[in-house]
């Protein structure tokens, strides 16, 4: 109930949450029904974790293992039981129907399964998607790739990894990577060790684009991932490449190592990065991004004379003044790693607006726990020195119900610049680059329309 009351009270994450949860077929109650369970429980005392209104029909196309549970039988009705199987429901049925399936069959045979898994889940239909895009073009985020990856493993008993899916692989080149594994060629071995090019795993651009006006380079926030930014080449202008920055730890490049030291991270992503500072550039970086995004920009200057044309931050105090996260002063830098300190982690996070959903679930959390771990080292080993201003506009976005960083703090963007800057207030909270991206973007638009003749 506690949870569902902070959802309620919380728009952006009664929006995300509640979509999400409404298109696997759990229901809302209305007062009436929340009190009267109450009432049951604290009155009769009945031996009871849970209470839901839910289509258990739809749950179990996510959940087909669970559907099949003897556990579960009282809640699902035979017919759909056997349509559950018949689709594939779950214990590796799938992967019986492609071990008896005519060689050239079995491709077709689970790629269908595997359209339809991703559209629902998308809460799209197939038709929508393309099997040789990436999947991660849709917009799928680490909760939505828990959920293919389950799906995956219910039904063909493969563990085809939440990194790896947020890697960006086509629907096409998983189903080849699991038949190949099915049938003991080792498809995911021979994928995992094709190393993509240093330049895609920094920068991902779900959108090339042949001789762009202009670059847009985007930094995440704490602990944050480059998917945050897959959407944004729809909702910006042809010409514009938007280059979205992916640190070692996170996503698809979860099992790198991290880095721990702001000095030695520029360094390396400028030199990854020079080969696209051919155009004009611009950047865009959200919450604790932005600090990393002032040093880059600082150290493109001195070292490589580049000047971005426009220095856009949203959601971030700025980068002069003093921390004020208590919970990285709190925590010695020899003992972030240490289990006692994952509280401190987890309410950080939930305090920058991440769902309770991932903070829950403990096997998402606990493949993001060595980014987190060394975010944390990269902020308390950050020390802010005074430099030269920026000589390019810095436009600053804050969210109008942020309860992370206020006005007066983000304005203070202005002491780096020379040159013209505007403060922005859009609708929502913290997270705004998620949940009002489309807002955010109007304004991003117009902003860089402007360097056209740069």
């Amino acid at each position: 109930i506690g949870d569902v009351g902070f959802v309620a009270r919380n728009a952006a994450q009664s929006g995300v949450v509640g979509e999400l949860l409404y298109k696997q077929g759990w229901k809302t109650f209305s007062i009436q029904q929340a009190t009267w369970i109450l009432e049951q429980m604290l009155l009769n005392n009945p031996i009871q974790r849970v209470g839901t209104d839910s289509d258990w029909e739809m749950i179990g196309g996510f959940y087909p293992h669970s559907a099949n549970s003897s556990r579960f039988a009282h809640l699902v009705s035979e017919k759909e039981l056997s349509a559950g199987s018949a689709a594939g429901g779950g214990d590796g049925a799938l992967r019986s129907v492609l071990l008896e399936a005519k060689p050239e069959e079995r491709n077709e045979i689970f790629l269908d399964q595997l359209k339809d898994t991703f559209a629902r889940v998308l809460g799209t239909v197939p038709d929508k998607l393309e099997v040789i895009e990436p999947v991660t073009k849709y917009g799928l985020d680490s909760l939505m790739a828990n959920q293919i990856r389950n799906w995956i493993q219910s039904n063909v008993s493969i563990d085809y990894s939440m990194m790896k899916i947020m890697r960006g692989p086509s629907m096409e080149e998983m189903s080849d990577q699991i038949i190949d594994e099915i049938m003991g060629a080792g498809g995911t071995d021979k994928v995992d060790a094709e190393v993509k090019s240093e330049l895609d795993r920094w920068i991902i651009r779900t959108r090339k684009v042949d001789n762009p006006r202009l670059r847009l380079f985007c930094l995440p926030y704490f602990a944050g991932g480059a998917s945050i930014f897959n959407q944004w080449p729809e909702l910006l202008p042809d010409k514009l490449e938007v280059c979205a920055i992916q640190f070692p730890g996170r996503e698809e490049r979860g099992d790198e190592k991290p880095f721990t030291n702001v000095n030695e991270l520029i360094k390396k992503l400028a030199k990854v990065m020079e080969p696209l500072l051919t155009t004009p550039v611009a950047f865009y970086s959200h919450s604790s991004g932005s600090w990393i995004a002032l040093e880059l920009v600082r150290y493109l200057r001195e070292n490589l004379d580049v000047h971005p044309v426009k220095f856009m931050v949203g959601g971030a105090k700025a980068a002069h003044l003093e921390s004020d996260f208590q919970f990285l002063k709190a925590i010695h830098p020899d003992e972030v790693y240490k289990e006692k300190n994952i509280s401190n982690i987890k309410g950080h996070l939930k305090s920058l607006e991440i769902p309770d959903s991932i903070l829950e679930n403990d096997q998402v959390f606990n493949e993001m726990l060595p980014s987190l771990r060394a975010d944390n080292l990269l902020g308390k080993n950050y020390n802010y020195k005074d430099a030269a201003p920026l000589d390019c506009p810095i436009i600053a976005f804050a969210g109008k119900d942020d309860s992370v960083f206020n006005e007066e703090q983000i304005r203070e963007w202005e002491k780096h610049t020379t040159s013209a800057f505007t403060f922005n207030r859009v609708e929502g909270g913290y997270m705004f680059c998620r949940d009002n991206k489309e807002e955010l973007l109007d304004i991003v638009r117009e902003e860089l329309s402007e360097t056209d003749n740069a």
